[in-house]
Parts: structure tokens; C-alpha cells; sequence
């Protein structure tokens, strides 16, 4: 399948982008208006818009009407009113020729972004290349052979992909239906006011799978420097969806004739909207942020378990370093993305609240329901700045003498504490065990807390060691998602005044005894 979707997808971008080998010459554009009459020339789907232009090629002019190599292009009022403004009719530009046919040329190339669309396919293509390959590698193993202790690469990678294509799909679909729109608001409501009217209204349907949605069609008219512009986007959120009864209220107030004011971006002509404020719509935007979640949860825990599966290794006759569950680096950046994916969007109703605040239209409402929210996003800041602190920190060294260790052993620890040692004030080092059950409601509950080290020596802090004995009746960690399972780790605090406390966790496996 996924090679299909590559032929399939790689023919329509190749075929488009031909053009980028033919050479660039130059035309003069001899006529340029709207049309509603479908234009009857191969590969053009331009029913809307003709441009025509004049070139020199092969030594015969030629005239052509083809806008670019797009198969199926279907441009939207914008579009029209770009290809319209740039090339009026009088105008010298370069067309792109075929050099092995002359008589045929476009005007405009294609975009190459839509390539990116590939990596699609190849990443189907990848899976399924990857597992054929791990499947035909795999060792038969034998009947009394005991079972491998570790896993298969293809046990990783499968499923961080699975979570990728989550992670990948929430963000793009709360960045197009919640961030981008917020932005494009924001910088709208600098823009100037226009009279327009609207000629065309109608509330347009979409028949799917799912059943039919509805989506606002609404054709205005404006003008700027004495030139006539045309746009149909009612607000920045666009799309369609169901519910008929909101869009036909819009499609009410705005019936064909009515004059009144539409919003046009300085910079551009072509970029006009009637509705710049926020829409009730973009709370949806808040739905493929489940999906974001569960692909950050998913990958985390993969990533997790191959963290702790190499921390867990068994040496014979030798020490073993841990790691702790995660770098001061990591925790910044963490933080960082939190932060800036919730202010994003509680800024947005923020700066509305303000800017009506400053016309004098009060929304108490509003405001109360932004509260808590705003404290929220301060709170992350404040952890961003807790987080970025925290990189200067002194780091603490933990060795032990196996990171594996079965009940009713012993647990032999050493520390060390690098540069920046004489900052910490008291280090306090506790072995921690708790029960995790991770069922319909995700719980924990520390049943053990051993004590390694507490001191506030300038020497012991710098280096030491301890041992601790492990209770005989602590339970084998449950494979069972479903059940509590037994988590033990060597939780490190270093107290530093007037700054961020140094604060890590080192996980460590507990085996069962033989024959348990």
C-alpha cells in the first residue's frame, strides 16, 4: 500500500513539476479577466480566470492560456485575485517554455512543497520493509531454549512510530484549526476597515462518508486604490462541518446586496476577511489535542522503557552507573513546549479581553472564566525559569553495585558530587519503593522509604558511601498493565539556598528470589 500511494502521489508532484526544466522566456500578457465560461484546453481545470500571453519560442510566436501543470487545480477567490493583480493585462513577464514542444507553456510553476507529502508513504513503505526484514532475520529458537530477556529492535521502533503518527497528527491539527487561525486574528486586528457587498450568499454542502457538512459561501466585493477585489472567506477558520442551523444564521445576515464592512490586510489587497474575532469553532481545536497527548504519553513510555532496560543491566563482577529518569535538558525543553502550547492559546482570548477592555466593553464574564487559566500559564513560566536554573546545578554521580538486586539483598551505593559541591547545604539520599497501578484511575502509594544518607558534611556531600538492605517480601514488578506493580528507586535531594533544590530519581529492578 505504500508504494501505491508513492507511484500514485509521485506521479501527480512529478508531472507538475516539469516545469522547473523548461526554460524561462520572455511573454507579454494580452489579456487578463475573470471568466465564467469553462475554458476548453488541455490539462487546464482554471474555469474562473483567463490569462492569455504572447512568446517567441522555436523561432514562431505562440499564444497560451495555461496557467500551470497542476493537474486538478482548483483555485480558490484569492488565488484568482493574486494571478489577476500580477499579471494584468499589458504586462511583461517569463513564462516557462517546453523545449521539446513549443507550443506548449505555463505561466506559473507549480509548488515543490506538496513533495513533502511523500514522506507519507515512505514511511508505510519503511514499516513494512522493516518488519519483512525482521521477520525473515528472526532465529528460530529452540524448544527448550529459554526466552530471550531482550527485546527486538522491532518491538521499539513499531510502536514509537504508531505514537509518532499521533503526535505528528495532534499538533498539525491544533496548529490549522486553533494556532494558525489565532495568529492570523491577532495580526488582523490592525487591519482597516472597507466597505464591500456582498453579491453571492449561500450556505454550501459537502456530502461525505460520515454524512453531509455545511460550510459558509459567501462572495464580496471591495475596492482599494481604485481597483475591484472579490473574496469569499467569511472568517479564519474556513472548512466545513456539520450543523446546519449556525452557518445558515451567518448566510441570514449577510444576504446578496447587503453593504457593510470587510477587514484587508495593509500589505496585500488580496487577503480580506469579514469576521476577524474569535469563533466558538476553535474550542474543536482542543480535540486532536488528545491525540497530541497520547502520542507525547506513548512515546514517553517507550522511550521510558528502553531508558530503564539500559540502566538495568546486569554486570557480573563490576559497578553499574545510573541514570537518572531524566535530564535537566530534557525538563527545560519539556517545560518550554508545555508552556508555550497553553499561553498560545489562552493568549489569544487574553488579548481579545484586553483590547475590548480598552474600548470600554467590559466582558466580566469572560474574564473570570480566563483567571484561572492565566495562572496556570504563569505557573509554567515559573517553571521554565525553575527548569533553566536548574542546569546550573551541581550534578550528583550515583554508582551501585548492581543495578539488579532480588529481595532480602543488599543494596551497596556510592556518590559523588561534581563541581559546585559546597553549594548544597544537606544531601539526603532514600531508596523509595512504590506501587503504581495504572488501571481505569492511575494511582501510586509509597509502602517503603530507606534512608541511605542524610548529612550535611561538606565531605560527605563531595563523595560517600552506604548500603541498604532490601525487605525479603517485596513482590516481582507485574508485567500486567492492568495490576499494581512494585517500583523501586534511589531518589536523590540536594538542598541549596536561595536556588532550585537539586532533585533526581534513579530507577533500580528488584528481582524475586529463585523458584518464586
Amino acid at each position: 500500500m505504500g508504494f501505491l500511494f508513492l507511484v500514485l502521489a509521485g506521479k501527480t508532484i512529478v508531472g507538475g513539476a516539469r516545469a522547473y526544466f523548461w526554460r524561462a522566456t520572455p511573454c507579454t500578457v494580452v489579456e487578463s479577466q475573470r471568466t465564467t465560461q469553462g475554458l476548453e484546453r488541455s490539462g487546464g481545470s482554471d474555469a474562473r480566470i483567463l490569462i492569455r500571453y504572447r512568446y517567441e519560442a522555436g523561432g514562431a510566436a505562440h499564444t497560451a492560456d495555461r496557467l500551470s501543470l497542476g493537474a486538478g487545480v482548483a483555485r480558490d477567490t484569492r488565488d484568482i485575485e493574486r494571478l489577476l493583480l500580477d499579471f494584468p493585462a499589458g504586462r511583461r513577464t517569463q513564462c516557462w517554455v517546453n523545449p521539446a514542444n513549443p507550443a506548449e507553456a505555463v505561466l506559473v510553476r507549480d509548488s515543490l512543497w506538496p513533495a513533502l507529502m511523500l514522506l507519507v508513504p515512505l514511511v508505510f513503505v519503511a514499516v513494512g520493509v522493516g518488519g519483512i526484514i525482521l521477520v525473515w532475520r528472526a532465529k528460530p529458537r529452540a524448544e527448550n531454549a529459554e526466552p530471550a530477556r531482550t527485546s527486538q529492535p522491532g518491538g521499539k521502533l513499531l510502536p514509537r512510530i504508531f505514537f509518532a503518527f499521533f503526535l505528528v497528527f495532534g499538533a498539525v491539527g491544533v496548529g490549522f484549526i486553533t494556532v494558525r487561525p489565532a495568529v492570523k486574528m491577532l495580526a488582523a486586528r490592525g487591519w482597516p476597515a472597507v466597505p464591500c457587498e456582498v453579491e453571492s450568499s449561500r450556505v454550501q454542502s459537502h456530502s461525505g462518508d460520515d454524512g453531509a457538512t455545511y460550510s459558509v459561501d459567501i462572495l464580496y466585493r471591495y475596492r482599494i486604490r481604485d481597483r475591484e477585489f472579490h473574496a469569499d472567506r467569511y472568517d479564519f477558520i474556513g472548512g466545513s462541518s456539520s450543523g446546519f442551523a449556525g452557518k445558515n444564521e451567518v448566510v441570514r445576515r449577510h444576504p446578496a446586496g447587503t453593504r457593510t464592512v470587510c477587514f484587508v490586510n495593509p500589505n496585500d489587497p488580496t487577503d480580506a476577511v469579514l469576521a476577524r474575532g474569535p469563533q466558538p469553532v476553535m474550542w474543536f481545536g482542543l480535540l486532536p489535542l488528545i491525540f497530541l497527548l497520547i502520542g507525547l504519553a506513548g512515546l514517553r513510555s517507550t522511550f521510558r522503557k528502553t531508558a530503564k532496560e539500559s540502566r538495568a543491566v546486569l554486570v557480573s563482577h563490576g559497578a553499574v552507573e545510573l541514570k537518572p529518569t531524566a535530564s535537566p535538558v530534557m525538563k527545560l525543553l519539556g517545560a518550554i513546549l508545555l508552556a508555550a502550547f497553553w499561553n498560545g492559546i489562552v493568549s489569544v482570548f487574553a488579548y481579545q479581553l484586553v483590547t475590548d477592555w480598552r474600548r470600554g466593553e467590559r466582558d466580566w464574564f469572560l474574564g473570570i472564566f480566563l483567571m484561572p487559566f492565566v495562572l496556570i500559564g504563569l505557573l509554567f513560566l515559573g517553571f521554565i525559569g525553575s527548569c533553566l536554573l536548574n542546569l546550573f546545578n551541581p550534578r550528583v554521580r550515583l554508582v551501585v553495585g548492581s543495578a539488579v538486586v532480588p529481595p532480602g539483598g543488599r543494596l551497596d551505593a556510592r556518590w559523588s558530587v561534581g563541581r559546585g559541591a559546597d553549594r548544597i547545604r544537606r544531601l539526603c539520599i532514600v531508596l523509595e519503593g512504590r506501587e503504581e497501578s495504572r488501571g481505569e484511575s492511575s494511582s501510586q502509594r509509597t509502602f517503603a522509604r530507606i534512608p541511605l544518607i542524610e548529612t550535611d558534611n561538606t565531605e560527605h556531600i563531595r563523595a560517600g558511601s552506604a548500603q541498604a538492605a532490601i525487605p525479603a517480601d517485596v513482590q516481582p514488578t507485574s508485567e500486567d498493565d492492568a495490576s499494581p506493580r512494585i517500583v523501586w528507586a534511589l531518589k536523590v535531594r540536594g538542598e541549596i539556598a536561595r536556588f532550585p533544590n537539586v532533585e533526581d530519581e534513579f530507577p533500580i529492578t528488584i528481582l524475586p528470589r529463585a523458584g518464586a
